[in-house]
């Protein structure tokens, strides 16, 4: 069953309030993106389908188009 707006609002203003202090420490990205795609109803299982998917895409990049802060 699809999430109303209200719903997905609720759920991101309450990660916004969760992530608001954190670092960038690759140690909590994964969990950082699973929180991400739960505002939207999207599940683990199908987070890490879409994250190992992005990450080889990613790897697919030349070494010129990546830099330490991921701009180009």
């Amino acid at each position: 069953m699809p999430l109303s707006w209200n719903e997905i609002r609720n759920r991101a203003h309450e990660f916004s309030r969760r992530w608001a202090d954190e670092t960038p420490e690759r140690a909590e990205a994964q969990s950082f993106w699973q929180k991400f795609f739960a505002v939207f109803g999207i599940d683990r299982k199908r987070f890490a389908f879409l994250f190992a998917l992005y990450q080889r895409y990613a790897s697919l990049l030349p070494a010129t188009t990546k830099s330490k802060h991921g701009k180009r």
